[in-house]
């Protein structure tokens, strides 16, 4: 293989990624996942460092729109999104950054709205169950969802449930 064959191949490749970042955001683990997968990882510092050059990646808005996203769409808790975006090898203050930006009462809202459609939920599949277990139910539920237990409980009082 001949030098230019090799340039050929990567301006091919940064040529495709950027399409790719351009219609929707990439971190760096998600295009060295993708390289890799693709058997392409002989350029992947290379052609990472090209478009981290040329803005196509961003690992700090890549957090603060994956953040964005799966608190208000998705309706998950900071736990949950933490634990996901430190998976996807992006810096813990990064993160803390990117939390700190979603809006604390739409989340609260979206929270509200999730408790009390499970709790009626609850009771209706489960009429036989007492208060408690219906409670430990919905903790687990609001939990898995990366919601704390403090959260859930306030969310509840809020409720009246």
């Amino acid at each position: 293989m001949s030098v230019s064959d090799t340039s050929s191949d990567f301006e091919r490749l940064l040529s495709r990624f950027m399409r790719s970042c351009s219609r929707r955001e990439y971190c760096t683990s998600d295009i060295k996942r993708r390289l890799s997968a693709a058997g392409d990882s002989v350029h992947a510092e290379r052609l990472i460092s090209a478009l981290k050059k040329d803005g196509f990646v961003d690992d700090a808005r890549y957090a603060r729109s994956y953040c964005r996203d799966k608190a208000l769409l998705s309706g998950w808790g900071a736990a949950k999104i933490r634990y996901n975006l430190v998976s996807k090898g992006i810096a813990g203050d990064v993160i803390e950054e990117a939390l700190s930006e979603v809006d604390d009462r739409a989340v609260c809202g979206q929270l509200d709205a999730m408790v009390s459609r499970k709790w009626k939920e609850i009771r209706r599949r489960h009429p036989e169950l007492p208060r408690s277990g219906c409670v430990a139910r919905l903790l687990r539920f609001a939990c898995g969802r990366g919601y704390s237990y403090g959260e859930v409980m306030e969310s509840m009082e809020r409720n009246g449930l």
